[in-house]
């Protein structure tokens, strides 16, 4: 399983893809949470949606620091398989 990375990776890759994409769909088009809910809990004020969209973006953030985190340790056991890639002393 040299250089591969694990099932995680896309995992993580996917939700903050996702997050992102919604983030920036919900300010153009906010009216989505309440047609796929059903619920208005803001009675249209939109301050929902913009906590939302905060939401959505912090996902995003702590989502592409694990896919990143597991990338560099994929890369770094990649390393460790490679004869002759062990450092010297």
């Amino acid at each position: 399983m040299r250089g591969r990375v694990r099932q995680r990776f896309w995992v993580e890759t996917g939700v903050g893809a996702l997050a992102c994409a919604l983030g920036f769909v919900t300010p153009i088009f906010p009216g989505w949470i309440e047609f796929v809910s059903g619920y208005d809990p803001d009675r249209g004020d939109g301050s929902l949606e913009w906590l939302i969209v905060l939401g959505l973006f912090l996902v995003t953030i702590v989502m592409l620091a694990l896919a990143a985190r597991e990338w560099r340790q994929s890369r770094k056991m990649a390393a460790h398989d490679v004869p002759g890639s062990a450092k010297r002393r």
